[in-house]
């Protein structure tokens, strides 16, 4: 067995506990001209729009990815690849880590 895998992400190992990732886009002028947001490409695909200096959470296991909307431009629930390959992406800029000691 690979403990390794992200598909494992939710089992935590004794001695450890599990990791919530949060990520913060902060206030800018891009949110002039754009919206953001953030869509699991595994699992429960529901796109969540963003909001700037507010917190949100995401997590590797599910591959999140980061889209830009153009202002006024309504980003469906569900983001079908067409949609996905004409709007500006990328991951979070963070690497998922699983667990860490029960003493961090």
């Amino acid at each position: 067995m690979n403990l390794e895998s992200p598909l494992l992400a939710d089992l935590v190992l004794p001695g450890t506990k599990g990791v919530v990732l949060e990520l913060v886009l902060e206030p800018g002028p891009a949110w002039t001209d754009w919206s953001f947001v953030a869509y699991p490409t595994r699992g429960f695909h529901v796109a969540e729009r963003l909001e700037p200096g507010k917190a949100f959470r995401f997590s590797g296991k599910y591959a999140t990815r980061l889209y830009a909307v153009k202002a006024g431009e309504e980003a469906p629930a569900e983001l079908d690849e067409a949609w996905r390959a004409n709007h500006p992406s990328c991951d979070p800029p963070v690497q998922q880590v699983a667990d860490v000691s029960t003493w961090d």
